[in-house]
């Protein structure tokens, strides 16, 4: 007689015991007569509270009709099988919280049937994660490329334009045309370097939730209810890869600002610039309301000295005055790297 020939009942319930997954066994009325530990871990019941019950108090409520015509089915034709192929199986802990499963079948006698269950969870959080960074790279790719269109076509392009534009300015006498074509030509520019910050951040190195410039727009969007109206903003360069330091104080010179535009201007505009480069950080806040003003009334420790002491903390400068059409222009920048 073989080894396994020798297995005695205790040996066989000691290996069904230390199955990794649920096992139950059914009789043909769909009442469970047998389960081993695992079902306990999965399912929150004791086995001995399972044996004598339907099968169905496993399964969420709105199932149980349904499962027990699959049962009738299987009965009539019983194979050992994986159940509910193609289909999502969701089983119903004690508590009443539902998780996804997977059951294979297989009859041990005419009236017996033994359903092997196992817990999904891990593996449809696993997958889900695979999907989701999948779905990065080819996003991530997808900028990528889109950076590269700027680059080397776009960008290029419109930089020959201006060359052109330029040198039309050059031949020309016509004073009028040409101080239009110039204005062009620094629209131009502008929208160059604006291009050329967004395929930077296309490039892998974009905002994210707890970036700079993410927290940018919420600091403006928090104080767009006292100013009135919402502030136009612009970025340009890496914003998003400056360090803490720099960020933190950034943010609490920004919301100084807008705070002294709320409290005393009278204005209806105002705009928000950042832009950053391998030297320097430079942030600048322009309105159209009455000139130049002092801090906020109550403001104190944060007012105009400290936007100055920020920006010398970090061998920077700071000034405050008029707008070249009217209203109040803040220039504060501070050097960036080495």
């Amino acid at each position: 007689m073989s080894e396994a020939g020798n297995l005695d009942t205790e040996h066989l319930r000691r290996i069904v015991e230390a199955a990794p997954d649920g096992l139950v066994m059914v009789d043909g009325s769909g009442t469970i007569q047998f389960a081993n530990g695992r079902m306990e871990d999965l399912f929150g019941y004791q086995a001995d509270e399972l044996v004598g019950r339907q099968v169905e108090l496993l399964l969420p409520p709105s199932l149980h009709d349904r499962h027990v015509v699959h049962r009738a089915r299987y009965r009539a034709d019983p194979h050992t099988r994986p159940m509910g192929i193609g289909l999502d199986l969701v089983a119903r802990h004690r508590d009443g919280h539902e998780f996804p499963v997977e059951v294979s079948l297989t009859p041990l006698d005419s009236e017996s049937t033994i359903a092997v269950v196992r817990d999904v969870r891990a593996r449809r959080e696993a997958d889900a994660q695979l999907r989701s960074a999948e779905e990065h790279v080819r996003i991530l790719e997808d900028h990528d490329r889109i950076a590269r269109e700027l680059n080397d076509h776009i960008i290029q392009r419109l930089f020959a334009a201006g060359m052109v534009l330029e040198g039309a300015v050059a031949r020309s006498n016509d004073e009028r045309l040409n101080d239009r074509v110039t204005r062009v030509v620094d629209d131009l520019d502008d929208t160059i370097r604006q291009l050329r910050s967004a395929s930077f951040d296309l490039q892998g190195r974009g905002p994210t939730p707890d970036g700079l410039r993410a927290r940018i727009l919420q600091v403006i969007a928090d104080a767009s209810p006292a100013l009135g109206h919402d502030p136009r903003v612009r970025f340009e360069g890496p914003v998003d890869t400056l360090g803490d330091a720099v960020t933190e104080h950034v943010l609490a010179v920004l919301r100084e600002a807008l705070s002294n535009v709320g409290h005393d201007s009278n204005g209806g505009c105002t705009d928000v610039f950042v832009a950053a480069s391998a030297h320097e950080l430079v942030l600048e806040i322009t309105d159209d309301g009455d000139g130049d003003r002092a801090p906020a009334a109550g403001a104190t420790g944060h007012g105009l000295r400290n936007l100055e002491e920020r920006a010398a903390e970090l061998g920077g400068s700071f000034e405050l005055g008029s707008a070249p059409h009217g209203g109040t222009r803040l220039h504060w920048q501070v050097p960036l790297g080495a």
